[in-house]
Formats: structure tokens, C-alpha cells, sequence
């Protein structure tokens, strides 16, 4: 009977460890798939990023006048994407105060990506400047949808204005 109970015992602590491999088998499979969905971001955000700059470049060899409108994709986990233009003044209504904060201390960056959990959530896009409203903002879900004009600035130089597509 003794023997019994001791087999019966030694089959516990078996049972016992076995649910705590699965369980830390399960809690390292959980860890990296959500390291895979953050990787996944950061390689998409990377990719827009780069879209946009080629779409400026592009824009920017076009003659004055030149439009066009530009369908980006991003993570769905991008709320906005602001464009700003440093040399003219602030004139969006509704800039809320985390905005207002990260546009007067990263003087130079024209692109603003909102929330900031990401690496790359502010950037310079060469000729790149905000059109009617100064930030320009776009709330996103998946896709950035814009219009880019050429167009010639205050101090005679070619710009690729943001513009809001009607």
C-alpha cells in the first residue's frame, strides 16, 4: 500500500511539473509573437517613411504647379501624422499641448507621427513643408491619404506642399 501512495505521490509532482514547462512554454511563445507585431511596426513605419521621402523627391522634380495625390500605408497603431513648416508660424486650431511641446523642441523636423512609442515619430522629409494650415495633421487608421504640390516659396526655393484632398 505504501508503494502505492509514494508512485501516486511522485505522479503529482510530475503532473505539477509538466503545467509549469507548458506554462513557460506558452509565456515565451506569447513574449515573441508580440516582439514579431512591434518588429512588424517598426519594418512598415520604416517603409512608409521611406515612400514619403521617395514621393517628395519625386514631387520636388516636377514643374511648379504639379500635383498629385499619394495613398501611404503605416501601422494601424498610428493615430495622426502632422507635417509642419518651421519658417511660418502655428496656425491649426486644436494643437493640443504634446504637440505644441514636440514641434518647439525639435526645431528642423517637419514630419510628426503621433503616439511616440515609436523609435522614428520624428523626422526631416527634404522639401517637405505643411500647405494651408501649419501643423497639418492627418489622423490615420492603416493609410495616409494626401495631396503633394509643387510649389515655389516665399523665398523663391521649390517646395513640396501637403495638402488635405477634398
Amino acid at each position: 500500500m505504501r508503494l502505492y501512495k509514494k508512485g501516486v505521490s511522485m505522479q503529482v509532482f510530475s503532473f505539477m511539473f509538466a503545467l509549469i514547462l507548458i506554462a513557460l512554454i506558452l509565456g515565451y511563445g506569447v513574449k515573441t509573437l508580440v516582439g514579431v507585431k512591434k518588429t512588424s511596426d517598426d519594418v512598415e513605419l520604416g517603409d512608409f517613411i521611406l515612400r514619403l521621402r521617395d514621393q517628395a523627391d519625386a514631387m520636388y522634380s516636377f514643374d511648379v504647379g504639379s500635383t498629385k495625390n499619394v495613398e501611404l500605408f503605416l501601422p494601424v497603431t498610428i493615430e495622426r501624422v502632422c507635417f509642419f513648416n518651421g519658417d511660418k508660424k502655428i496656425s491649426a486650431i486644436g494643437v493640443d499641448q504634446s504637440l505644441q511641446n514636440r514641434l518647439d523642441t525639435n526645431l528642423g523636423k517637419n514630419v510628426f507621427i503621433t503616439p511616440e512609442t515609436f523609435a522614428a515619430n520624428i523626422l526631416f522629409v527634404e522639401h517637405l513643408r505643411a500647405g494651408d494650415e501649419n501643423p497639418l495633421c492627418f489622423p490615420t487608421n492603416g493609410k495616409l491619404k494626401i495631396g503633394m504640390e509643387t510649389v515655389l516659396g516665399d523665398d523663391g526655393k521649390v517646395y513640396v506642399a501637403i495638402h488635405r484632398l477634398a
